[in-house]
């Protein structure tokens, strides 16, 4: 097993990214209950793979985990000034734009993206980037809540059971619960990385590296 960065210069590993990205958006067409537009899924693999053949791999970087030669996860990570067409750097922020892995059968979600995220997160921490977002799935516990002041415990406590949160705090950004909720989002700078249109209630999430850790680097 290796976990490495993708080189868009390496003819196999573009190959097999797109074969994989393919793969993915197969699962999303046939998925019963999805949580987004399968057309909104098709506009973010086309940036994904015409940003991995453009962008600065200093910016820009997709994780791979290799077994016996063929890529069986990824994790598609840029930092925000990608997304927003600059080159200069404004924030010191990042974004995780998505994790796939070919194999669904394996003992936890952890286990599944654990040694990738690592390598991905360490990448821009080491630039000095923080703080990253994502956007995932609502959790029920999460969308029924009425006390929204444990939010962030709520996903400290089931989140993490996902992606380890030993040396990050989590932080619940907003929760978006209809399309409507979406459309009226009104901070423009991190709509760019919000899907277009969605089917299901999405959270968006940050992580910062706690400042013990920091000291470390």
């Amino acid at each position: 097993m290796i976990n490495r960065f993708l080189d868009p210069a390496n003819v196999d590993d573009v190959k097999q990214l797109n074969e994989i990205l393919d793969l993915y958006l197969q699962g999303e067409f046939q998925r019963t209950n999805p949580i987004y537009a399968y057309k909104n899924q098709v506009g973010v693999v086309t940036w994904i793979k015409d940003t991995f053949n453009k962008a600065s791999q200093n910016d820009f970087i997709i994780t791979g985990q290799f077994i016996n030669g063929r890529l069986e996860q990824i994790f598609v990570a840029y930092k925000l000034e990608v997304v927003w067409g600059i080159k200069e750097s404004y924030w010191p922020y990042w974004c995780v734009g998505l994790v796939y892995f070919r194999e669904t059968s394996w003992a936890t979600p952890a286990d599944k993206i654990l040694s990738i995220e690592a390598l991905s997160t360490s990448f821009f921490e080491a630039q000095g980037y923080y703080t990253g977002y994502m956007v995932i799935k609502a959790p029920k516990g999460l969308v029924n809540m009425t006390d929204f002041s444990k939010a962030d415990e709520y996903i400290d406590k089931v989140f993490t059971k996902t992606i380890p949160g030993l040396t990050h705090n989590f932080r619940v950004e907003q929760i978006f619960r209809s399309q409507q909720d979406l459309d009226s989002f009104k901070f423009k700078g991190l709509s760019f990385i919000l899907p277009k249109s969605i089917l299901g209630p999405v959270v968006l999430l940050s992580f910062t590296l706690k400042h013990q850790y920091r000291l470390c680097r």
